[in-house]
C-alpha cells in the first residue's frame, strides 16, 4: 500500500507541474518593438541558456546592441532588467507564447522608469530557429 501511495503522490506532483517549467526558449530572434517616441525599431535577439539564467543579446544592425540576463518563471514569464544606449535602467517582461511544445514568440511589455508619461511600450520576439540547449 505504501509504494502504491508513493506512486500515486508522485504521479501527482508530476502532473501539477506547469507544462511551462519545461519549456525552453533558446533560440535566435525577430525583434519588433516600439520607442518612446512612437517610432519603431527591428533587430535580431539571441537568447541562451545560462545555469538557471536566460543571457538575451540584441543586435539592432545599427551598431547599436544590447545583452542583459532574465529570469524565467514557472508560469513562462521571462523578466529582464537592461541598460538603454542613453544609461538608463530600464524593465522589460516577455509571456512565451507556444504553439504545441514549441515556443514561437516572446510577447513584451516594457519602460524605463522616470519617463514622465509612464509609458509601457511593446516589443515582440518571434523565432526564427532554435538554438542547442534548454
Amino acid at each position: 500500500m505504501t509504494h502504491l501511495y508513493s506512486v500515486v503522490v508522485l504521479s501527482a506532483l508530476l502532473v501539477s507541474i506547469p507544462a511551462s517549467v519545461q519549456l525552453t526558449i533558446a533560440g535566435h530572434y525577430w525583434c519588433e518593438g516600439i520607442n518612446p517616441d512612437g517610432s519603431t525599431y527591428k533587430g535580431q535577439v539571441e537568447i541562451v541558456a545560462q545555469g538557471d539564467l536566460w543571457s538575451l543579446r540584441w543586435d539592432f544592425g545599427n551598431g547599436a546592441s544590447g545583452a542583459v540576463i532574465g529570469l524565467l518563471d514557472a508560469e513562462g514569464i521571462l523578466s529582464v532588467i537592461f541598460q538603454t544606449s542613453e544609461g538608463a535602467i530600464g524593465l522589460a517582461s516577455y509571456r512565451v507564447e507556444r504553439e504545441g511544445s514549441s515556443t514561437v514568440r516572446l510577447v513584451g511589455r516594457w519602460t524605463v522608469p522616470g519617463d514622465p508619461a509612464g509609458r509601457v511600450l511593446t516589443e515582440v520576439l518571434t523565432l526564427v530557429s532554435l538554438r542547442a540547449g534548454r
